[in-house]
């Protein structure tokens, strides 16, 4: 008898969010979840797998609220053998030196949605898995998180720092957890709508821009598909949840 598995994914519309989703999409017997502010589409599959997009901003505190209810009714109302929550969705703004991050509004903005949405919705998964007696073998939780947050990086002040404290989170979740496998994962330099907004950077406020702009020149960066590919063969893998900060690359 095949199990039944529920994934959920956040920003799953486009870029690297969405080619995991399609990589998802090859394993059978499914229930895929997007979480993003615009609806995903997946190609049509043979797979029995069952697609649900939320529509939510995790920028704001009711859309927020609504996912929590959302989850909790997914996993109350289906039968589930293996869970699995993808943290995904984030943004790289506000980016500057340190003496030129004046918007309070932009900043709380990055916080709400690269780390304090990804601790709330993970409170809100684990509590409802462990109402629904869903064993915490079966739970798997990927943060995709950044080089970014592992060294300093002039500019990057916010969404590094936002990275280091996702790193730190999955530390504690599994001191905490031990039987949940999670892994905080660096994808690396990926070729999406994100590593555009760092390339209209200017030198004043993110001096390392030349090296990103080498990289897109000279087409090194990781497509999406093939990134996603390597993070779903991972995921999947008896090594996944056996070191906690991990990158993809290595």
């Amino acid at each position: 008898m095949l199990k039944k598995r529920i994934v959920l994914i956040t920003g799953g519309s486009n870029g690297l969010g969405h080619a995991i989703l399609q990589a998802l999409n090859q394993q059978p017997n499914q229930i895929l979840v997007n979480i993003s502010r615009q609806s995903a589409t997946l190609a049509s599959t043979e797979m029995n797998n069952q697609f649900i997009n939320i529509t939510a901003d995790l920028h704001q505190l009711d859309d927020i609220k609504q996912v929590q209810k959302e989850i909790t009714r997914l996993l109350s109302k289906n039968s589930i053998d293996e869970a699995i929550f993808i943290h995904n969705a984030g943004q790289v703004t506000p980016m500057g030196l340190s003496t030129q991050l004046t918007d309070i509004q932009a900043i709380d903005n990055a916080y709400r949605l690269n780390i304090s949405s990804v601790v709330a919705l993970t409170a809100t998964f684990l509590s409802s898995l462990k109402k629904n007696k869903i064993a915490d073998t079966q739970t798997r939780i990927l943060f995709i998180s950044s080089g970014a947050g592992r060294s300093p990086i002039s500019g990057w002040s916010v969404y590094g720092a936002t990275k280091a404290a996702m790193d730190y989170y999955a530390q504690v979740l599994h001191q905490e957890q031990p039987n949940v496998r999670c892994v905080s994962l660096a994808p690396g330099v990926v070729d999406t709508n994100m590593q555009a907004a760092i390339r209209a950077q200017s030198v004043d406020n993110f001096p390392p821009i030349k090296r990103f702009l080498q990289l897109h020149q000279q087409q090194q960066l990781q497509s999406p598909a093939q990134t996603a590919e390597k993070i779903v063969h991972y995921l999947f893998s008896e090594e996944f949840g056996s070191e906690i900060i991990a990158d993809i690359r290595q």
